[in-house]
Order: structure tokens, then C-alpha cells, then sequence
């Protein structure tokens, strides 16, 4: 097996150069592969409370917290509310990039805080009524104690679809501790998203099409896993539908069809004018090695139940979103055309 490194961010592998965060996860060509991620298939993944969506319930007039506010979920989301007059406040770090904030009217209020800090939390709540928390999930414990009795007329938690992965692992734990600290407050709506791509500064399908562009070839573990990726742009109208409804509970939020792998790489290569070459990797010799790095207490680049996790299938129900969100996913070639341009690049 090659040699792989394994990036900062919790359950992703990459090398420079590789599409990382192309579906969770992806490994330099260098190193011999690239891991199409997998999650299990989770019907059970969405219990929202049957109720009609009415914007009426919830008024624009008090203050909106949004944490993670500055992410590529974030900003799409700030931007649509602006349009439709919200009054914002963004709780931001110091050393935030706030440069895309310059055009968007009404102008968010920005506070500047760490979503650790007690203090911060407290005067970013100072009035609010109403949070959308978009940042890391596992702050979300710290924010709900700070909420305390608050009365919160809404509380849209995004976390994410990690959350119904059938494998042990630290981030799933992490996931699912978050989701526990939110529930016990009525006003919660749970979004749990699928990967997510789009134009721009997407890490996930956008920079897999770039490798594609260079490269033309792409090697791969579990090319048959299925996987059900969701437009941002439908993530984000699936938020503001969760903010105006008068539902809670927990919504998967993920594409009208899930889709192999090898299929998904041949979708992206069409697309942008390249026929890719899919090299096959047992996923047996990354189990098996990660097991002997384990084993020999060496620091691998990659964890047993990590494999594991990425091996699983990503195939979600997203019919109670469908019912109680009037949520209505584009297809991924629709979403594909309208993210990648046609730039070509040559490895």
C-alpha cells in the first residue's frame, strides 16, 4: 500500500494536490488511491413532527443569530436572507475574513466572539429570539447552556449525516453528542446534510472536477458505494424553510437520488468535457494495512474504524424533508452544470 497523510480535518485523507474533501474524503494519486466515502442508509435518519411550513410564525423582526456564518454554507445562506430584509447577527472571530459582508444589505451585525467563550455566547444572545447554528457541532453543547431558558422561538441546528454512520468512531460520537445537547429544546429543527458541493470554493465535487481536468484519471475504493450529494443552494433553502416552519425534529437533507461512484465520476466527466479512467483499489489492502499500523502502534495515516466508515454506503431518505419542508432537491447533473465551469486543465 502507498504512502498516505492524513489532513487536519477530522475524517478526511488527503495529499496536497488531491481533491480533498471530494465526498468526505479523497487520497492523492500519488499514494496510490482515492477512498469514495460511504455512509450507511438511514431511513430512520429523519423523524420530523408532521406540521405545515408558515412563515407567518416567525417574524424578521427580532435579531438572527447565525454561527458559521463566514463558511460556504454560511455565506450563500446570509446573502439569501439579506435579500428578504432579515435582521442578522453574525457571531464571528477576530480574525474572520468579514470582506464579503461589503454589498449585502440589510448590513449583518458582526460580533466578534469564539463560540467557546462563555462571554462571547452571552452578548451574541443579548435579545435573540431566533439561531440558526451553522458552526462546527461540536460547540453546540457550549451554546445550548448559554441559551439556558431562554425563549427561543427557533433554533435551526445544521449538523450532519455522519450522524447515522453504523461505525464507532470519535466524530460520529462527536455528532451525535451535539444533536443530544439540542434536543431537549422544543424549538430545535435538526438538518443533517449530505456532502455538499457547488461553485466556488466547494472541497468536495468542484475540486474533484479540477483533478479530473488535470489528470483525467482518478484511482479509487469502493467505486460501487452509493453516495447522495446535495446542491449548497438547496441546503440553504432547506434552512430558511426549517427558520419559517413551525416543524422540529431531525430532516436529512441530501440529493433525490443516491448514485455509485463510478458513475458520479463519469457524471462530473461528461460535464466537463474529459473521460475519466477509474482505477480500482482493493479496499481489503487499506483495511488490512490499517489494521498492521494499528496493531504495531505506529501512527497510521488512516484509522481502522475511519476505513470503515468511509466504506459505507451514503443513501438517505429525505421524503419527511420532502412532506413537512416542501423541500424539493435539483438533480446532480442539474446542480453539476450549473457549478463547474469549462475550464480545462492538463495534468
Amino acid at each position: 500500500m502507498c504512502p498516505m497523510a492524513l489532513s487536519t480535518r477530522p475524517s478526511a485523507l488527503a495529499l496536497p494536490g488531491t481533491p480533498e474533501g471530494a465526498l468526505g474524503t479523497a487520497v492523492a494519486p500519488a499514494a496510490c488511491m482515492a477512498v469514495a466515502t460511504n455512509h450507511t442508509a438511514a431511513s430512520k435518519s429523519s423523524c420530523g413532527v408532521h406540521a405545515p411550513v408558515d412563515s407567518r410564525l416567525v417574524t424578521m423582526e427580532t435579531p438572527l443569530l447565525i454561527t458559521g456564518g463566514s463558511g460556504y454554507t454560511g455565506r450563500r445562506l446570509v446573502r439569501r436572507l439579506a435579500t428578504q430584509g432579515e435582521t442578522m447577527r453574525l457571531l464571528l472571530r477576530s480574525t474572520s475574513d468579514t470582506s464579503w459582508i461589503d454589498g449585502i444589505e440589510p448590513v449583518p451585525h458582526v460580533v466578534e466572539g469564539d463560540l467557546d467563550d462563555p462571554s462571547s455566547l452571552h452578548e451574541a444572545m443579548d435579545g435573540v429570539q431566533r439561531l440558526i447554528h451553522l458552526a462546527h457541532i461540536r460547540h453546540t453543547s457550549a451554546l445550548m447552556s448559554v441559551l439556558g431558558h431562554r425563549p427561543m422561538n427557533r433554533v435551526v441546528l445544521v449538523s450532519s449525516l455522519r450522524a447515522v454512520s453504523q461505525v464507532p468512531c470519535l466524530s460520529v460520537a462527536e455528532v451525535l453528542k451535539g444533536e443530544q445537547a439540542a434536543g431537549d429544546m422544543r424549538a430545535t429543527v435538526i438538518l443533517r446534510p449530505s456532502m455538499i458541493y457547488g461553485s466556488g470554493d466547494d472541497r468536495n465535487l468542484s475540486r474533484l472536477a479540477s483533478w479530473l481536468r488535470r489528470c483525467r484519471w482518478l484511482p479509487v475504493i469502493g467505486a460501487d458505494g452509493l453516495h447522495q450529494p446535495v446542491h449548497v443552494d438547496d441546503v440553504v433553502t432547506a434552512i430558511e424553510s426549517a427558520l419559517r416552519g413551525s416543524v422540529f425534529g431531525v430532516y436529512s437533507i441530501a440529493g433525490p437520488e443516491a448514485i455509485r461512484y463510478s458513475e458520479l465520476i463519469d457524471t462530473i466527466g461528461a460535464i466537463i468535457g474529459v473521460q475519466p479512467r477509474v482505477i480500482r483499489c482493493p479496499a481489503g489492502l487499506v483495511v488490512g494495512a490499517a489494521r498492521i499500523w494499528h496493531g504495531l502502534r505506529l501512527p497510521a495515516p488512516v484509522g481502522v474504524a475511519q476505513v470503515r466508515r468511509l466504506l459505507e454506503d451514503k443513501q438517505y431518505d429525505i421524503e419527511p424533508a420532502r412532506r413537512d419542508l416542501d423541500y424539493s432537491p435539483r438533480t446532480l447533473r442539474d446542480g453539476l452544470v450549473a457549478s463547474l465551469d469549462d475550464e480545462v486543465e492538463t495534468c
